[in-house]
């Protein structure tokens, strides 16, 4: 795993961040361009500061706990699995952000955020599927607790039956 925001600090100096309108930092995009290796991932939280002209974001695929875009005044679509805390100050509703999420079921969508609230609702129902992910992996790890025990028990039980068979050959 590789920490996000050290990512963007070394691969995007502050100087030319404000001419880039676009970002896509999925790790498909920077494997093909040999920023990550198989099997990395970006993780932990990222506040993109000096993107003054992103338009377009792209960051879902990673491990991103949470995305701060406060200061990125002219984001017009953001595709990403994590909580995201937009601009306050800024009419993106009214403009019409459109934001993708593909949180658990692994489907990326676009969502325009044209009415009052939508963010909110947004970010409540993006809270709400990491909660429901957290319920699933705990779900995921008991499972494998009780497989293993499971395992152990019948590793017990053909030692056993074995033990048994070689005393009935000896007679």
């Amino acid at each position: 795993m590789v920490n996000a925001q050290e990512y963007i600090n070394q691969n995007y100096p502050k100087e030319g961040r404000k001419n880039i309108v676009g970002l896509d930092i999925t790790p498909e995009k920077l494997r093909e361009e040999e920023k990550l290796q198989d099997g990395e991932y970006l993780e932990g939280s990222l506040k993109l500061e000096g993107f003054d002209n992103l338009e377009k974001l792209n960051c879902s695929g990673n491990y991103l706990v949470e995305l701060d875009v406060s200061n990125c005044l002219k984001l017009t679509q953001i595709d990403a699995n994590c909580r995201i805390k937009l601009p306050e100050q800024t009419g993106l509703i009214e403009k019409g952000v459109k934001v993708g999420t593909n949180i658990v079921s692994g489907v990326s969508g676009l969502l325009g955020l044209r009415e009052k609230g939508s963010a909110d609702k947004l970010a409540e129902s993006l809270r709400n599927q990491l909660d429901v992910e957290k319920k699933l992996r705990g779900e995921i790890a008991s499972l494998k607790e009780q497989l293993k025990k499971v395992e152990e028990k019948n590793e017990q039980e053909i030692t056993k039956k074995q033990e048994e068979i070689t005393e009935l050959e000896k007679k």
